[in-house]
């Protein structure tokens, strides 16, 4: 009888330890306020039409799924939060690889001192991002400021943001919801208003006037080859109203009959490429406001409105600088070449020409990536 109680005891005990010794869901740890997300399947990083694969190849393990502790079988997501924040999220494999891995960088400088709070460690990377991580996730975000009142602010709400509860993540938002709607390797979701002004005046075309960017959200799977980012998305929104509008304007666009790649302008900021009756592109383009205060003046209301076919409306820098100097818009009739296309809209932006004035945005990081395409087909 003894013996028996024995052994219960030790399964009991065995059941406590490993309990006690399980680790977390690093999901749950993504902040409630995100508006930007882009999620990315780990072992994509170090792929051959990956961006960072030449950087970040050196630090993977054989058989590809870890990086220095760092779990690549699984999603990987940098984010942007509502008070302008930017964060990557990532799953921890091996604390000790990756912790070790952190140490050699403070150690060389690259990192400040590593501290801790509970099983919590923390530091700094260029005195520009706060790290913090325990073993099972990492958080990165920034930029912070040099303030050490500040940088001890953002280190306290990260490690709150570390709590593992779900409720507290943004799981459960329509944000998540929608970027979990697709099963692609990279996918990306964000509401129109953490975009650049010029992205979101392009992205919400169709959108009714005096309409939140908040309200609207663009979404899309991701592939990356030769310096251009394809997103193959769409833009939707929980207000029927502004769904409906974005569903008819996306209804009178017909296929794309140009080879629209050959048509681009590389010194534009963006460029729209549609294939649609002129009178029926006028509505719309009223009910943009920055389009359409772009376009009042040149006379392009006469060209769309005597078109049947093909255009590109494409935006400007007037300048060296957008802040300073402005852009301006015009509008091209293109010739059809009955090219077959599946895109019924393409639009196109510059990122080293439209980002050149953000100290921090969505793409910041992705320094090999010239151009963004994103794309509505059938």
């Amino acid at each position: 009888m003894k013996s028996k109680s024995n052994i219960l005891y030790v399964i009991a005990l065995m059941f406590l330890v490993l309990t006690s010794c399980s680790k977390g869901n690093y999901v749950n740890n993504l902040p409630r306020n995100t508006v930007g997300l882009l999620a990315v399947n780990g072992q994509k990083l170090v792929g051959a039409y990956s961006p960072f694969n030449v950087l970040l190849t050196p630090f993977v393990n054989e058989d590809k799924t870890q990086m220095k502790g760092i779990d690549l079988t699984k999603d990987i997501f940098i984010y942007e939060t509502s008070d302008g924040m930017f964060g990557v999220c990532a799953p921890i494999a091996d604390d000790y690889d990756f912790h070790d891995f952190i140490s050699r960088l403070s150690n060389i400088g690259g990192v400040s001192e590593i501290k801790s709070d509970g099983d919590t460690h923390y530091c700094f990377y260029k005195k520009q991002w706060a790290i913090t991580y325990n073993d099972y996730c990492m958080l990165v975000m920034g930029p912070v400021m040099e303030n050490e009142a500040e940088r001890n602010k953002i280190v306290k709400r990260m490690i709150s943001q570390m709590d593992d509860e779900e409720e507290t993540s943004c799981q459960g938002t329509e944000l998540w919801q929608h970027l979990n709607e697709s099963d692609a390797p990279v996918r990306f979701v964000a509401r129109a208003s953490a975009l650049p002004e010029q992205i979101v005046s392009t992205c919400t075309f169709g959108a009714p006037v005096g309409t939140d960017p908040d309200d609207v959200l663009i979404e899309a799977a991701m592939t990356y080859k030769d310096g251009t980012l394809y997103m193959d998305g769409t833009t939707c929104s929980s207000n029927k109203h502004i769904l409906q509008s974005l569903q008819k304007s996306i209804s009178m666009y017909r296929p794309i009959s140009i080879d629209w790649e050959k048509a681009i302008d590389e010194k534009a900021l963006s460029t729209i490429f549609i294939n649609a009756k002129g009178q029926d592109l006028i509505g719309t383009i009223n009910n943009n406001k920055t389009l359409s205060s772009l376009l009042m003046s040149t006379g392009a209301y006469d060209q769309i409105a005597a078109s049947n076919g093909n255009i590109a409306i494409t935006i400007r820098p007037r300048g060296n600088n957008i802040i300073e100097s402005g852009v301006t818009a015009d509008v091209k009739v293109l010739r059809n070449t009955n090219k077959k296309n599946k895109e019924r809209l393409v639009a196109i932006f510059n990122t080293e020409s439209l980002l050149q004035n953000f100290t921090i945005n969505l793409f910041s990081s992705l320094n090999k990536i010239k151009r963004v395409v994103f794309i509505i087909d059938d």
